[in-house]
């Protein structure tokens, strides 16, 4: 593997959470009835995007302990938000996801968090922005593959 190969997938993580950070900076969502921290925030998201997701996979997207991740279902399900259901066939299993009141407002703040997003982007000269969704594209597309 050649030097700059390595020290673009060295400094992938760190422009990942740079850019989300710079983008998400300053948002305040209309659903502020939620009252969410990151981490719910993350996690329905994820919910809301993936479908009924089991606690493991939520673990291994969201990155924390399994006791915290619970912690926060638990204050997700109290909000109305997500529901946790054994899996019908093997009951070890946990599923978690949308209530249809949580996908309802999830989806609202999915549409507020692009806008918000496209607002920041257009600050940007049209050529970056170009780039940027081509940039965006590209990674998806090869997300898929791996």
């Amino acid at each position: 593997m050649e030097n700059r190969e390595l020290e673009i997938i060295i400094r992938f993580p760190k422009i990942t959470h740079e850019i989300l950070d710079k983008m998400m900076h300053g948002f305040q969502s209309s659903q502020g009835e939620m009252n969410l921290n990151r981490t719910q925030g993350r996690a329905l998201l994820i919910l809301y995007d993936r479908g009924e997701t089991t606690m493991t996979v939520l673990h291994r997207i969201i990155g924390l302990e399994k006791g915290s991740l619970t912690t926060v279902i638990d204050q997700l399900i109290e909000k109305e938000l997500v529901e946790r259901k054994r899996d019908a066939e093997d009951r070890r299993k946990v599923n978690i996801s949308l209530t249809s009141m949580g996908h309802e407002k999830v989806g609202i703040l999915r549409m507020e968090i692009a806008s918000y997003i496209k607002n920041k982007l257009e600050r940007l000269p049209v050529k970056d922005r170009e780039r940027f969704y081509r940039a965006v594209e590209a990674l998806t597309d090869i997300s898929l593959k791996l």
